[in-house]
């Protein structure tokens, strides 16, 4: 799967309305904004089935994927347009995603919610 520079391997092992979800080669999970998705490629050796206008088998929406991540107090990667953010998932509003960060400099990070790529949980 690509996303823009970046290139993630792994299965894809569930399709919301607006994401995906691969599984990584480390069992680490990494939710993708379908829109953020620039190619994917199939793991060759089986002939991949034809795409199609099927409704979507999750009713999810990326940002309550990561609603459930801060309810549990998640240690995350957060993919954005500038680059990667890391810290505990502490809310997750409509706009906004708060991050605790462990500098102490910096220890609050609020990301927009249209800025997430993808986000891997640690």
């Amino acid at each position: 799967c690509a996303l823009a520079a970046l290139r993630l391997t792994g299965r894809l092992v569930g399709v919301g309305r607006d994401f995906c979800v691969l599984e990584r080669t480390d069992r680490v999970m990494a939710v993708i904004r379908l829109a953020a998705v620039t190619a994917a490629w199939s793991g060759g050796g089986s002939t991949p089935r034809p795409g199609g206008d099927r409704p979507a088998p999750l009713s999810l929406s990326i940002e309550a994927v990561l609603a459930e991540l801060a309810a549990c107090g998640a240690s995350v990667v957060v993919g954005t347009l500038t680059g990667p953010v890391e810290g505990e998932l502490v809310s997750v509003g409509e706009d906004v995603l708060t991050l605790r960060h462990r500098s102490s400099v910096r220890p609050v990070v609020h990301v927009p919610t249209a800025a997430v790529q993808w986000c891997e949980a640690r």
